[in-house]
């Protein structure tokens, strides 16, 4: 098994090493979602992808910069914090969050900020 792939309580996949796929499967994940971020693995190991969103703010773990800059081309609003001890338990922001509000406030409801 990858080192990259994190597997849920339930037994499913959360984050997984796609680096091992044929560049087709690559190719066809990346044509099926709009916007598609890559993140380096680099970023991977540090959970970048296991971020908090609210509103146009993403909160992830430090040293995530390349995602926070391809997240700033698109509109939002990056903030790393210091989430390494809980890296080393198997989770990082969105593994620290309870939802308070029912899972239909979970869909992504997010507009892009227009600058004036």
């Amino acid at each position: 098994m990858s080192e990259l792939t994190h597997i849920g309580p339930d037994g499913t996949p959360r984050m997984v090493d796609v680096s091992a796929k044929p560049v087709t499967a690559r190719r066809a994940l990346a044509e099926a979602v709009d916007e598609l971020i890559e993140v380096s693995v680099d970023e991977a190991r540090r959970f970048a992808c296991n971020a908090v969103v609210l509103g146009g703010r993403v909160i992830t773990n430090t040293g995530c910069d390349e995602l926070h800059a391809a997240l700033r081309a698109r509109g939002f609003d990056p903030y790393g914090t210091p989430l390494d001890e809980f890296v080393k338990a198997g989770g990082s922001a969105k593994c620290l969050t309870l939802r308070l509000d029912g899972e239909d406030a979970a869909s992504w409801k997010y507009e892009k900020r227009v600058e004036a």
